[in-house]
């Protein structure tokens, strides 16, 4: 975290003399914290496996929960970098995006609801 700190402070200085420099470092650090941060979710998702097994849930009802969490943050990191790029049109429809990816992915999920409301009918 500390990293991020400095790194902005630092991107923050570049911009007012060479914007385009700040975003490199921007993006950059993000790139840094993000492989980082790889190995603390590791166990969360472990975790996650492990409710999932002892609820007895398939992994194809719980990979497309996992996946859109992923979705989620990297559509947020996007969107806020172009934000910082000052492309504002482009960072919603990077939004955009993420929720249509999302709700594809969670299709499996919701055949299974229906089945299992159909199944109770």
């Amino acid at each position: 975290m500390v990293a991020g700190v400095a790194g902005a402070i630092a991107a923050l200085v570049l911009k007012k003399d060479i914007p385009e420099m700040a975003l490199a470092l921007s993006l950059g650090i993000v790139m840094v914290l993000a492989y980082l941060l790889m190995s603390a979710i590791e166990p969360v998702v472990a975790f996650i496996r492990e409710l999932a097994d002892m609820a007895n849930l398939q992994d194809g009802l719980l990979i497309p929960v996992i996946k859109c969490v992923g979705i989620a943050v990297v559509t947020k990191i996007a969107a806020d970098l172009c934000r910082d790029a000052r492309e504002t049109a482009v960072a919603s429809v990077i939004e955009l995006a993420g929720v249509c990816v999302s709700l594809y992915l969670t299709i499996p999920l919701l055949r299974a609801v229906v089945n299992l409301i159909s199944s109770f009918l």
